[in-house]
């Protein structure tokens, strides 16, 4: 995947793998900026179960204007490929730092869950749930800033389980 081109998108390295995807560190070819992709797995593309619930991430993400969210840029589909575009949180997770340095300190530990409860009380105050919060989906940018990504199973208050609130955007239809 590693030089592959999706769309506007040059991938350069691999940054993730999930239970619906893989995570991608991509330079935007247009904007000329480094941006993480999200994309759905080949296996799941073709459900049209699995592209709502993706679509629903963006979507329910995309809604919460916050530091401490993982900001959506854009969602697509080129080169029979599903993707999220996002920012690109330079860093690492807190179960990645947890693996390389062992227990927090208490003040960083305090530090962390303050950001993180700010984040999530302003998605809260918009109508979204992310109902997967671990350390697998708090970064600790390279600059400090907590973020919380991945609302694979974030749920949007009057959304319908069985599909997004909102019609798909192109190449996105369940």
């Amino acid at each position: 995947m590693i030089g592959r081109t999706i769309g506007r998108y040059r991938i350069v390295a691999k940054l993730g793998e999930g239970g619906m995807g893989s995570v991608w560190k991509a330079e935007d070819t247009v904007i000329r900026r480094h941006v993480a992709l999200k994309f759905l797995s080949q296996e799941l593309a073709n459900s049209p179960q699995a592209r709502a619930r993706f679509l629903r991430e963006a979507q329910a993400a995309g809604s919460v204007d916050h530091p401490g969210v993982e900001t959506v840029h854009d969602v697509g589909e080129a080169g029979g490929l599903v993707y999220i575009t996002l920012r690109l949180v330079q860093g690492e997770t807190v179960a990645q730092s947890l693996a390389r340095e062992g227990a927090l300190r208490l003040p960083d530990a305090v530090a962390i869950g303050m950001a993180a409860a700010d984040a999530l009380i302003h998605a809260h105050a918009r109508g979204i749930l992310h109902r997967d919060i671990s350390a697998r989906n708090l970064m600790i940018g390279d600059d400090g800033q907590v973020v919380v990504v991945d609302f694979g199973l974030a749920f949007a208050e009057g959304a319908s389980r069985n599909g997004p609130r909102a019609s798909g955007g192109p190449g996105l239809k369940a």
